[in-house]
């Protein structure tokens, strides 16, 4: 390999810098600004989200979740095992009981079948997380939340510009979470949004967002003055991040168009070997991830292992949250063996707009020669 390849490199667009000028020269730095509203427009535009609110991080859009749901303990919330913390700890910060849904047989995502399978009594909220933005079966979800008067928080992390069917993700859950980390399609360094799709919690999520104050209805002038009304915290998003965004949401077509190609050599490239490959490539898809999965633990170490020192950095990804220590501690005897599953198995592939189609081809060719050696 002439140089390394690495696992993810974020995207520039080649106008943050004027952008950022430009919030400079705008003297407007903190929030709900210039930047803040042109992302507001473009998400209304091109997924017919209405009620956005831009924070500091996914998770900080989750605490919100959180707040506005009004868990408190001895309430339960139903959590994939298989996804990020910040999924499952939002909650637990208020107190909730994480009930761990196991992933599909399949795919990773957990299903209809296996939420159903743990709501009773105690239930309050269920938090169905649409894996490496592949849509879960969410509207099957949203039936059994809507059966069991149940809030439902959609977690599309990096689900930005996925679908399901026809319909965008994030517009089905009660809540919606969205992610611009450095490791996501398009990116602000660290950056969230909040999508409220329940008319009733916009009122309150603004108020929960701006440090639990009534800000914003004084400045709309349905108040003189504003105070402290409700919990909340410092969750809005800068200026700066807002521009740096903005950037790169301009460009969303064509980084998803890119990660396409890659995607489609990939699956073309890799499916005679007879692997089980991420398959689920479509028009739906914003194309975040191309992962394959290994027999066992033993063999996805050895392919990751090899791949480095051919300088190409291929990773594994989450870690069962219901076998992790807090978990085992504060949320003992929950079994998700299909989680496990994939904690052991799942091996993901480089893919971002620095990466080229010769250079997948270059990784294609590398991957096949160590599958081919080891037989």
């Amino acid at each position: 390999m002439t140089k390394p390849i690495r696992f993810n490199q974020p995207y520039i667009s080649g106008k943050e810098l004027g952008y950022l000028e430009d919030v400079i020269q705008r003297k407007h730095l903190a929030g709900k600004g210039h930047y803040t509203q042109l992302c507001q427009k473009f998400m209304n535009e091109n997924f017919g989200f209405q009620h956005t609110l831009f924070t500091p991080s996914c998770s900080d859009a989750l605490e919100i979740c959180a707040i506005l749901s009004g868990v408190k303990e001895g309430d339960e919330v139903i959590v994939p095992s298989y996804t990020f913390v910040s999924s499952a700890n939002a909650f637990a910060l208020r107190g909730a009981h994480i009930r761990f849904a196991d992933s599909m047989n399949e795919h990773p995502n957990a299903g209809v079948k296996e939420i159903e399978s743990l709501i009773n009594e105690k239930t309050k909220v269920v938090v169905a997380v649409h894996y490496g933005g592949h849509a879960t079966q969410i509207r099957e979800i949203r039936e059994v939340c809507d059966k069991n008067n149940l809030l439902l928080v959609e977690d599309a992390a990096c689900g930005l510009g996925s679908y399901a069917g026809e319909q965008p993700l994030g517009s089905f859950g009660d809540f919606t979470t969205f992610s611009f980390h450095e490791t996501k399609n398009v990116t602000c360094g660290k950056g969230g949004l909040l999508v409220v799709n329940n008319e009733n919690f916009f009122d309150r999520a603004q108020i929960v967002w701006e440090k639990g104050t009534n800000r914003s209805a004084f400045f709309k002038g349905e108040v003189d003055k504003y105070g402290w009304v409700d919990l909340g915290s410092s969750y809005l998003n800068s200026e700066i991040m807002a521009s740096f965004l903005y950037a790169q949401l301009e460009d969303l077509s064509l980084v998803n168009d890119h990660r396409k190609n890659l995607w489609d050599t990939y699956y073309a490239e890799l499916s005679p070997l007879g692997l089980n490959l991420n398959q689920l490539g479509s028009s739906a898809y914003n194309y975040h991830m191309f992962y394959v999965l290994a027999d066992d633990e033993v063999q996805r170490d050895y392919w990751i292992s090899e791949l480095k020192k051919r300088a190409i950095q291929a990773v594994f990804h989450y870690q069962a949250l219901h076998n992790s220590q807090f978990a085992l501690k504060n949320f003992p005897g929950q079994s998700c063996e299909n989680a496990l599953k994939f904690e052991s198995t799942l091996m993901r592939l480089p893919i971002h707009m620095d990466l080229s189609i010769e250079e997948v081809l270059q990784i294609c060719k590398e991957f096949k020669d160590i599958v081919n050696n080891a037989k």
